[in-house]
């Protein structure tokens, strides 16, 4: 998606590492409240600082801190991820509660039910390996 200027977007998943990465003051502590590798958060933030142009934080021998730009893209990043989870809220809200299992769990992705091999229009996966069957197995 571009910009009135012709220029992309930022990533808001990269900008949501940015504002944890700012808020934490580490990559690692960032990456690990993310469940990301610290490579992983690093890359991600190099992607970002080349969309941006211009260097967001600078690394010292314990942790990082934001430059002048990220400072600004963390204040407006806070907001934009704030107003990403607000709206994730309200659509939940008008989904209402998830379905629940028989067992009292639940049903997490209701809209990524897979349909069990064998049923019609499933076709195999791997040519000539027959999936497993728990009819065929007794």
């Amino acid at each position: 998606m571009l910009n009135d200027h012709g220029q992309e977007l930022f990533d808001i998943r990269r900008l949501a590492l940015l504002v944890e990465v700012v808020e934490q003051g580490s990559i690692t502590a960032a990456a690990d409240l993310m469940l990301y590798t610290p490579s992983a958060v690093s890359q991600q933030l190099r992607k970002l600082e080349q969309e941006v142009g211009q260097p967001l934080l600078t690394r010292r021998s314990r942790g990082v801190v934001p430059t002048e730009a990220g400072q600004v893209l963390a204040g407006h990043a806070r907001k934009m991820v704030g107003q990403m989870r607000a709206a994730r809220n309200d659509l939940d809200q008008i989904a209402g509660p998830p379905p629940r299992l028989p067992d009292g769990g639940h049903v997490s992705h209701p809209r990524r039910i897979v349909p069990a091999a064998g049923d019609p229009g499933v076709q195999e996966a791997i040519p000539g390996h027959q999936p497993f069957s728990p009819k065929r197995a007794l």
